[in-house]
């Protein structure tokens, strides 16, 4: 192997002391990019657990509604029979009476 010389030596020993002083800061930034990270996930749980809970609150009235709708047709629904069977009556009723006129006649 080759022998270095001084200056050659001093800058690799130089380069040496710089690593740590750079993993330890890469160490400090990725610490701050974890924390960050934690932070965004615990944001998007938190948001998620929202729009679950509005989702199920959404789901819920939904329901109710379909429930009110679905009983406001059967009132409908209930309501026609009633006036149809009313008017075939009257319409029966008036066909008896033509029917009785004309055998009186």
């Amino acid at each position: 192997q080759e022998k270095k010389s001084g200056a050659e030596q001093d800058d690799a020993v130089a380069t040496t002391a710089r690593i740590p002083d750079k993993l330890e800061a890469t160490i400090q930034e990725l610490c701050i990019v974890q924390g960050s990270l934690v932070e965004q996930q615990q944001q998007q749980s938190s948001a998620l657990t929202d729009l679950e809970s509005a989702k199920r609150v959404f789901e819920e009235a939904l329901d109710a509604e379909t429930t009110r709708r679905c009983a406001l047709i059967a009132d409908l629904h209930a309501r026609l029979a009633r006036e149809i069977a009313e008017v075939q009556r009257q319409v029966e009723l008036q066909r008896d009476d033509k029917l009785e006129a004309g055998f009186k006649t």
